[in-house]
C-alpha cells in the first residue's frame, strides 16, 4: 500500500499515512474506511490504468 500513499483517486479516495484507504462523501463530508474487497478493486483498476497509459505512451511516443 505504500506505493499508493498520498495518491488522490478520482473518487475522493486516498491512502492515509497508516495505510488505510478512506472514502470521503463530498456531499456529507463524511469519511469511512473501505473494505478490503473495495480496496483491491480500486488498486486493480488503478494498475490497469497505469499499464494502459504506459502502453499508449510507448506506442505513440507521447512519453518522450
Amino acid at each position: 500500500m505504500n506505493k499508493y500513499r498520498d495518491i488522490i483517486f478520482g473518487i475522493s479516495v486516498w491512502v492515509e499515512s497508516h495505510n488505510r484507504l478512506t472514502f470521503r462523501d463530498e456531499e456529507t463530508k463524511a469519511t469511512r474506511l473501505l473494505t478490503t474487497d473495495k480496496i483491491n478493486e480500486i488498486i486493480f483498476k488503478y494498475e490497469a490504468l497505469e499499464k494502459y497509459i504506459a502502453d499508449v505512451e510507448e506506442n505513440t511516443n507521447m512519453g518522450c
